[in-house]
């Protein structure tokens, strides 16, 4: 996109492992660290890699982070296109 003229441009991909709300803390962080432990197999890291994709794991806080930033940003551009439901 920069290439054609639209600077600061930049989307990307990301997968998560998410709950209901209220989950209670010992049982996230038994998921978090079964996930992550499973991310840092290297037949895992191979597996995605031969995808095209970054393993990165980050703790269940900056997801949630991820997720509320990411509900902004996309909401102005829909906002901003004037994107109406169908």
């Amino acid at each position: 996109m920069n290439e054609a003229g639209v600077k600061g441009f930049e989307v990307y991909t990301w997968y998560g492992a998410a709950g209901p709300q209220g989950m209670p803390k010992d049982v996230v962080d038994k998921l978090y660290s079964t996930l992550v432990g499973a991310l840092q197999k290297p037949e895992s890291r191979e597996r995605f890699e031969k995808q095209g994709l970054d393993v990165v794991s980050g703790k269940p806080e900056e997801l949630g982070a991820l997720i509320r930033d990411e509900t902004v940003r996309w909401a102005k551009v829909v906002k901003q296109a004037g994107a109406k439901l169908e």
